[in-house]
């Protein structure tokens, strides 16, 4: 037999359309039930492409109208052989009644169709083992069902400019239990025409199993469709849907599944418009390698209703000029690898209404001028390594890559360490926000720590309820110039968002409050290392210490006020100035530094230092005002103690006292704690120096030290501008002098009576 050779026995970017076959069961034969078509692998195309190696056929033929396939009247130049090729004509239908039927196939508006019937032992429809094109120049259909098989070396789908090829299999068990099954051993091809638009659409429906080695989904200038409903298409290496043509579409639904080793969604050249679709609904695409949504042009991605994805790395823009995006709803996601958004191209990514996603480390804006862009909203992302956002490449300022991450409505994600702005060049921005309608917050939390603005530059948001949590934060720490951090802490009352972290470091970076939470999570005396200023937007910075204690010598400064939540102690040790009012609510505050600034103290928190307050101190009812470091002088700008406010004032060899700058309104108890050696008889200790107006509402004396007799000591504000506890000498009671008079006077009686009667008997 002679044969024509060529380079190479690749065919590159050659769609597959699908075909559709049934098998059947001829009533007088006495054979196994299985039906098998098998196409010879010495066959190749009719038409040869110019790297494809294909031996010459011995014969051609076509049909001269439908019939049966051994009828010989059926075709043009007798019942084709396993070597020669056999064309089905427009508009002709071909039935296989029994085994030993083989060609290489070319469908040209015709139809194959192989069926199962009665009795059930009948083997029917074996065709060869070569290379089947299903619509050369016009419709070719195969139909497969009722058991049927088919063996093929490969497959192509349209062939031609115009031309259409179609196969179904319907995978309804036949009365053994046998289902239909489409074995390829090339390359499955469904849409594959370089001469002009043409189409391919396989649909598997019922259990329907197609088996191949590599499959495209659209090539050259044609479309390509399949839809795998309830049934099974396993390939052993690529699986691309949309691979060089105009459109390829993949819809895996009602519990389909694809299985391959690499997947890819959009891999052509993205300049002839190239893009590729997939929709996993209630199904499962099982990749044992990697994973492309835009490998090399556009995709789209839709995994929803329960739908899997599994791979070991995922990507979505992978080359540099594809736009590619993800979308998930309620579907899983579980790369074992890596998850890279945004790889060389632009890929986005949406993981939303219950989804989870699971990845070993991911990378949002990678290479070059990456994009990637990813919103987790009202779902889960567990990210078991490090997250990337705005990767770039250390040592190339020039390039931008940017990474952008909204978790938002109650998004979960998790990760070791967190990276915004990671390299010379890129940019990161991360927003965390929102509560969903179950009152589940928005969270990122890192088991360790997080750079907002490494080397590159990057901004967290975190507001409306959002808690990020960290040991440590770096704000802007890289040395490059350009480089630098913000972060952001934003809220209103009841949906504030949260840092929670162990310390702030920076180095070029901003910090910004505006209704916004930061709360310890431990000790640490230098809590906002490096920070030298910190703005206070108009609602308020709020600093929980958290049963914490912890230091800052930052300055405070804005038109907002300081919050200072939690129990535990805070530190002020920077100088401020805020335009707002500010409030201890809880725990201790100190002003160790000049503070510009009204301050309120709640019912059970405590002000106190040896600072300045340049404004009015308001002590509520509840609230205490301690002056010190035990002890120490704290000055104010006027006080107000309300009715069953509490001032604690430590006297010893060096006491506390308050400096007002102003007026005074006293209410309240007032507490002395010290050495019980220091209340002793005659003692003045002045507490309180003023230079405004006094106003005494009541203060009164409340605790002293263990083993003093509190009614020998009294408040005193007599003397102008002071006001202090005084120690009086003890007086006898009344009782004891009146007892000593009456003695007196007994024993001056005793002696005049004595006397009398010695001059009376005398």
């Amino acid at each position: 037999m002679a044969t024509r050779e060529f380079r190479s026995l690749f065919v590159p970017h050659c769609d597959e359309a699908p075909v559709q076959i049934h098998n059947a069961l001829d009533p007088g034969a006495r054979q196994s039930p299985r039906a098998r078509i098998t196409v010879d692998s010495r066959i190749a195309f009719a038409v040869a492409v110019s790297l494809m190696s294909v031996p010459a056929w011995a014969n051609s033929t076509a049909t001269k109208h439908g019939g049966e396939w051994f009828d010989g009247d059926t075709w043009t130049t007798g019942i084709p052989s396993a070597l020669d090729s056999a064309t089905i004509s427009p508009g002709d239908t071909v039935t296989v009644t029994r085994p030993g039927a083989g060609a290489s196939m070319i469908l040209n508006d015709g139809v194959i169709d192989v069926r199962i019937g009665t009795p059930p032992d009948l083997l029917l429809g074996s065709l060869g083992g070569g290379n089947m094109v299903i619509g050369y120049g016009g419709t070719g259909q195969v139909n497969l069902s009722g058991g049927a098989t088919v063996s093929s070396g490969s497959v192509q789908l349209a062939y031609t400019s115009g031309s259409a090829g179609i196969i179904t299999i319907d995978g309804t068990p036949n009365i053994f239990g046998d289902r239909s099954v489409w074995t390829n051993s090339g390359q499955f091809t469904v849409g594959g025409s370089g001469f002009g638009p043409g189409a391919g659409t396989v649909l598997l429906t019922n259990g329907g199993t197609i088996k191949s080695v590599n499959t495209f989904i659209s090539s050259g200038t044609s479309t390509g469709a399949v839809d795998v409903n309830n049934s099974t298409w396993t390939n052993t290496s690529l699986f691309s849907v949309g691979h060089g043509g105009t459109l390829g579409a993949l819809t895996i639904e009602n519990h389909g599944i694809v299985n391959d080793l690499t997947g890819a969604i959009g891999s052509g050249d993205a300049s002839t418009g190239t893009l590729g679709t997939a929709v996993v609904d209630n199904a499962t695409w099982n990749n044992t390698g990697d994973f492309h949504v835009g490998s090399t042009a556009s995709a789209q991605l839709t995994v929803v209703n329960g739908g899997i994805v599994k791979d070991t790395n995922g990507y979505i823009g992978y080359g540099a000029s594809s736009v590619a995006s993800a979308s998930f709803s309620h579907g899983t996601w579980t790369n074992s690898g890596g998850l890279f958004v945004g790889f060389n191209g632009d890929g986005q990514l949406l993981i939303g209404d219950g989804s989870m996603v699971t990845s070993a480390s991911a990378v949002l804006g990678r290479y070059e001028h990456a994009k990637g862009a990813v919103v987790l909203d009202n779902a889960t992302w567990t990210n078991t390594g490090e997250l990337v956002i705005g990767h770039g490449v250390t040592g190339l300022p020039g390039t931008h890559a940017t990474g952008e991450l909204v978790v938002r409505n109650g998004g979960k994600l998790t990760s070791t360490t967190g990276q915004i702005g990671y390299g010379a060049g890129s940019m990161g921005t991360v927003e965390v926000k929102g509560v969903n309608a179950a009152g589940t917050t928005s969270t990122w939390t890192m088991d360790g720590d997080l750079y907002i603005g490494n080397n590159g530059t990057g901004t967290l948001t975190i507001g409306d309820g959002g808690i990020v949590k960290s040991p440590t934060t770096f704000v802007g720490t890289g040395a490059n110039a350009g480089a630098g951090g913000t972060l952001n802490l934003n809220g209103t009352p009841g949906r504030r968002g949260v840092l929670e972290t162990g310390q702030i470091v920076q180095r070029q970076g901003t910090i910004i409050f505006d209704g916004g939470i930061v709360r310890a999570s431990a000790n640490q005396s230098d809590f906002l290392r490096n920070v030298s200023n910190v703005s206070v937007h108009a609602n308020g910075a709020f600093i929980d210490s958290n049963n914490h204690n912890i230091g800052i010598g930052a300055s405070l400064i804005g038109d907002g006020g300081l919050t200072k939540l939690g129990q535990g102690t805070l530190d002020l040790r920077g100088i401020s100035s805020l335009g707002g009012l500010s409030t201890v609510d809880a725990g201790k505050l100190l002003i160790n530094t000049r503070f510009s600034g009204d301050i309120q103290v709640n019912s059970g928190a405590t002000l106190g230092g040896t600072g300045e307050v340049v404004g009015a101190v308001h002590v509520l009812a509840g609230g205490i005002l301690s002056p010190g470091n035990s002890p120490g002088n704290l000055t104010l700008g006027s006080l107000t103690l309300d009715h069953d406010s509490i001032l604690t004032i430590e006297l010893g060899p060096l006491s506390d006292h308050l400096t007002i700058n102003g007026d005074v309104i006293l209410n309240g108890i007032v507490n002395f704690i010290g050495d019980p050696a220091y209340f002793t008889s005659g003692t003045r200790h002045s507490f309180i120096s003023y230079t405004g107006t006094l106003t005494n509402h009541g203060i009164v004396l409340g605790s002293l030290p263990a083993g003093v007799d509190r009614s020998a000591f009294a408040l005193d504000w007599s003397t102008p501008g002071l006001i202090s506890v005084v120690a009086t000498p003890p007086v006898p009671e009344p009782g004891t002098a009146a007892m000593l008079a009456i003695g007196v006077a007994l024993l001056w009686s005793r002696g005049k009576l004595s006397r009398e009667h010695r001059s009376t008997t005398g």
